[in-house]
């Protein structure tokens, strides 16, 4: 295993949460004391809160851990519609850090009529933060054993790696399921004194708001879920399908650099010098900043960050620079994923042993040939494999009976959250959701234009619902 994999997969756990104390606590505390934000003392527009959730819902009397909040009270003069609470996605984006940031985020009309509510939850940044020892994560194995032993080696090496955290971390590391989360944002509403909620979730955001939405229906106002996480795949399918949106990718960043002349590649056959980078990987010819040699696992990584801006003009500068010298600091082992021991209590992914991993390995290929797949998925079926926390939100059909229809929002070209997976939602939603497809690139759509900011305001604000089939052109393409 290179080192470099090995500081990917350090990112991927270690970045999960402080010690949660096993203190007593009831349900939610109904009352929240609102003051400054230690990061932004001096600034009104914000205020901070904590408040008391158990670590286990089924068992309110039990452990407890402290959940962070921030909120921005509206700075409009007309009627507010209540709270919009946010969720920017992940696992492990801090909702605290993203009210901080909300003109970054939103438009000047929602902010004027919301007041918008992000916390961080369990498990991630202020709120019982999950810690691991870093030599346990450095060993991370490769995540497509060749062998069965090898396979045995990973299963053994992630219960290691659970039990690990489990002890560094507390009870909460158990408890960290969407399903958990959403009944957090709902002791957060009881908080707020609001009968109902809007809410805006981004990417694995949308998990949580589609449990949300199934466990409370008659506390939704209204909902709107941007780069749609479909929670009903199998382990084959999740690989696929997220396979082929980074391929996706790929083809269009193939023919930018064929129609752009600020490519850095332009003029070149683009596939064929990325299909020689993976050579070179393959033969553990690539070495990253530190010397150690990359794998292709590492590059299909570097493509789908890239390809989520899109970041185009960067990325080719990059295979360009790799192809003429080793790579330089901004290379793809930078650009390391979100904590994802979260995930492996909210989906399913039995594997028998390598020669399935294999299979699944060989399809994506015939999906994917130039990325060969999607590193993320792969890491996350991979490290859950052995991982001693029970699932407790298993992938099942979405079933929700909200009054409002949802918003479904999602890229045409999205290669973290593909279109398939958002259409396959909508149908599961049937008349109680709506998908606005945006026609261009990148990881989330509201924000690109007036048209996909203009569709998300008017549901959250007016609960105006999009005519069936809507859609928005591409603006732009290199970001």
């Amino acid at each position: 295993m290179s080192a470099a994999f090995g500081r990917v997969a350090a990112a991927v756990v270690c970045l999960l949460v402080s010690l949660s104390g096993a203190v007593p606590a009831g349900a939610a505390q109904r009352a929240l004391r609102w003051g400054p934000c230690p990061e932004r003392p001096d600034d009104a527009a914000v205020r901070c809160a904590s408040i008391r959730l158990p670590v286990d819902w089924a068992n309110p009397g039990g452990a407890g851990f402290t959940l962070a909040l921030a909120m921005r009270p509206a700075n409009g003069s007309a009627p507010h519609p209540g709270p919009l609470v946010m969720h920017p996605g992940g696992p492990g984006a801090s909702g605290v850090d993203a009210v901080l940031h909300a003109e970054q985020w939103f438009s000047p009309d929602l902010l004027g009529r919301f007041d918008l509510v992000g916390f961080d939850p369990r498990g991630v940044a202020r709120s019982a933060p999950v810690r691991c020892s870093a030599d346990l994560v450095d060993r991370q194995p490769f995540p497509i054993p060749a062998t069965e032993r090898e396979f045995r080696d990973l299963r053994a090496h992630n219960a290691r790696l659970g039990r690990d955290c489990a002890q560094h971390t507390g009870p909460v590391s158990g408890h960290l399921d969407a399903t958990s989360v959403a009944r957090d944002i709902d002791a957060i509403r009881a908080a707020l004194g609001a009968e109902r909620i809007s809410y805006y979730g981004l990417s694995y955001g949308t998990l949580v708001g589609e449990r949300y939405a199934e466990l409370f229906p008659h506390r939704v106002r209204a909902m709107a879920l941007d780069g749609v996480m479909d929670h009903s795949l199998d382990t084959g399918e999740f690989l696929r399908t997220q396979s082929a949106g980074v391929e996706d990718g790929f083809r269009e960043f193939v023919a930018w650099c064929d129609r752009s002349s600020t490519c850095a590649l332009h003029g070149r056959d683009v596939a064929a010098a990325w299909d020689e980078l993976v050579r070179r990987a393959d033969a553990g010819e690539l070495p990253g900043p530190d010397g150690a040699p990359l794998s292709w696992w590492e590059l299909s990584q570097s493509a789908a960050a890239a390809f989520s801006g899109p970041h185009w003009a960067e990325f080719a500068r990059d295979i360009a620079d790799a192809l003429a010298a080793p790579p330089s600091a901004r290379a793809a082992s930078e650009l390391l994923p979100d904590p994802l021991a979260v995930a492996c209590q909210d989906w399913s992914f039995p594997v028998t042993g390598a020669a399935e991993l294999a299979r699944y390995d060989q399809r994506n290929r015939v999906v994917a040939p130039h990325v060969r797949g999607a590193a993320l998925p792969w890491l996350l079926v991979s490290m859950c494999q052995g991982w001693p926390a029970p699932v407790r939100n298993p992938q099942h059909p979405l079933r929700v009976r909200t009054d409002l229809p949802v918003l479904l929002l999602n890229a045409v070209h999205d290669p973290q959250t593909p279109l398939s997976w958002a259409r396959h939602v909508a149908g599961q939603l049937g008349e109680r959701g709506r998908l606005v497809t945006y026609r261009g690139w990148g990881h989330h759509a509201y924000g690109r234009n007036a048209c996909t900011t203009g569709a998300v305001d008017r549901y959250l604000i007016d609960r105006l619902v999009p005519p069936t089939g809507s859609d928005c052109p591409a603006t732009g393409e290199d970001r």
